[in-house]
């Protein structure tokens, strides 16, 4: 398993962060006119109190009848995309921190996986995951 922290900075106060845990999985995909495109990732988010940024860690267990699929640079990918919808965020484009993000899950194809599908795919989950969990606004840390 792999930990990856990505920096969250709030410009306007504190921002967003989840009510519950949210398990949400997307799938970016093109077929016809041209070479197919295909990522679909699992993930499930989680407040973690403990951090400021957005910690990712990677759970997702490739079987190895499909590691043949799996494309160069689909993990440094979806980091940027789940980089992206923290930092987008929701509810007035204020960014969503405090967050622990599990990839759970990651399935290829062969000849059609490139990295864009798991960016894409990654980003849709996690706004689908914050819709689920629902948004609170993040408390301001106090100093000790």
């Amino acid at each position: 398993m792999s930990t990856h922290e990505i920096r969250i900075e709030a410009e306007a106060g504190p921002g967003w962060t989840i009510a519950r845990p949210g398990t949400q999985a997307a799938e970016h995909s093109r077929t016809g006119g041209g070479p197919g495109a295909f990522g679909w990732i699992e993930l499930r988010a989680e407040p973690d109190p403990s951090t400021e940024n957005l910690l990712v860690l990677n759970e997702a267990a490739i079987a190895p009848r499909e590691r043949a699929g799996v494309c160069e640079g689909w993990l440094e990918a979806a980091l940027e995309g789940l980089a992206d919808a923290a930092r987008s965020g929701a509810r007035g484009r204020r960014p969503v921190r405090r967050l622990r993000v599990v990839i759970t899950g990651v399935r290829f194809h062969p000849a059609d996986s490139r990295p864009f599908c798991y960016r894409e795919a990654a980003r849709r989950a996690l706004l689908r995951a914050f819709e689920e969990a629902g948004l609170v606004e993040a408390a301001p840390r106090r100093s000790s």
